[in-house]
């Protein structure tokens, strides 16, 4: 039995993959011979596998999710670590024990184990001008820090989606535009921001001043990083950002004292998790604005207040007032809202892609 020829190659019948093939022709989907797969699945893996498609667009929300979440644990050892050290100083150390951890995502990332390849960029005035908005932004949120609770500092830190929504289409591009989901999202997110951290404001004072810098140059820096991912590996922008924040803040101490200042012995703990949490948060952000739209991935960070109030209640013992839990249901409306418009814009554009 093991040498008799088949029936259907004796008569010149298709086999199966034949047959599928010719049924992709008839019904207009792309594709070669030598593109069909062997089990017969025409277009099923292109689909799924196809830059943007659904998968990733939820997949760059839930990871800038877990950056909001890494964030707040970062703002929490800060204040915590502002009460006896300076914001560059907090800086300086989160960046030594930040770059060591980069260099790793770096190295796991290389394909080729080249040290020349691993600190490879093309775009270098680009990422230049992302590591200083980075660091303006950052030494902004850690002077405010010292004033503000962590609520606060999220609350103000919301405008900056609606920088971004705005500024994401001249800046990035026509492809970057909003549907009006993703302004409805938006629109909640604030609503419900401004109503969980509202009575815990303290505007007209210089922390809050320092805040808003923060979060202009913050929409500057993710504008640069969603441009950069498509160029850049995303460890390669953590990296780089990563050192230049050791180099400002080293040379920022070294002039105002001469020297960089130790730090407490029972502070190393918390200049340690600063460094780790921060590390995570951006290789999550860097990776969340490769795969999905700006003002999307935006729109998703609005869960940050949410993780402001819990560090606040847990951690400062700060109890929320009622108005937070109605901020947080819109919160999560908004969040829900963006999820909705995501895959309705990914289904227009899969509808149009296969005509």
């Amino acid at each position: 039995m093991g040498g008799t020829i088949p029936q259907h190659l004796r008569a010149g019948k298709p086999v199966h993959g034949q047959k599928v093939l010719r049924m992709a022709r008839v019904t207009g989907r792309r594709g070669t011979a030598s593109e069909a797969p062997t089990s017969g699945a025409v277009g099923v893996d292109a689909q799924v596998s196809r830059p943007g498609s659904r998968p990733l667009a939820q997949r760059g929300i839930l990871l800038m999710i877990l950056s909001t979440v890494a964030f707040a644990a970062m703002l929490s050892l800060v204040k915590l670590a502002r009460r006896e050290l300076g914001a560059f100083e907090v800086m300086c150390w989160r960046a030594a024990t930040s770059v060591p951890l980069a260099l790793l995502l770096v190295w796991r990332s290389a394909s080729a184990g080249s040290l020349r390849r691993l600190f490879r960029v093309q775009r270098k005035a680009l990422l230049t001008a992302r590591v200083v908005m980075g660091f303006c932004a950052m030494s902004s949120f850690y002077i405010a820090a010292r004033g503000l609770s962590v609520a606060d500092i999220s609350i103000i830190h919301k405008l900056q989606p609606i920088l971004i929504a705005v500024l994401a289409p001249w800046v990035l591009g026509a492809g970057e535009r909003s549907s009006r989901g993703i302004w409805l999202a938006l629109v909640a997110g604030i609503g419900g921001s401004a109503l969980v951290l509202g009575p815990e404001l303290s505007f007209g004072s210089g922390y809050a001043i320092a805040a808003l810098v923060g979060t202009a140059a913050s929409a500057g820096a993710h504008l640069a990083v969603r441009a950069l991912g498509r160029t850049e590996r995303a460890s390669n922008i953590v990296l780089w950002f990563q050192l230049g924040v050791l180099g400002i803040s080293v040379s920022v101490l070294l002039v105002r004292h001469g020297a960089v200042p130790l730090p407490p012995a029972h502070l190393v703990p918390h200049l340690c998790g600063i460094g780790v949490a921060a590390t995570i948060g951006q290789a999550l952000m860097t990776q969340a604005y490769a795969v999905e739209k700006a003002s999307t991935v935006a729109a998703a960070s609005y869960v940050a207040p949410l993780w402001g109030v819990a560090s606040d209640l847990v951690i400062f013992r700060t109890v929320p007032e009622p108005s937070v839990w109605i901020g947080g249901t819109l919160i999560v409306a908004g969040g829900l809202l963006l999820l909705k418009a995501t895959r309705q814009i990914q289904g227009r554009e899969d509808e149009a892609s296969d005509v």
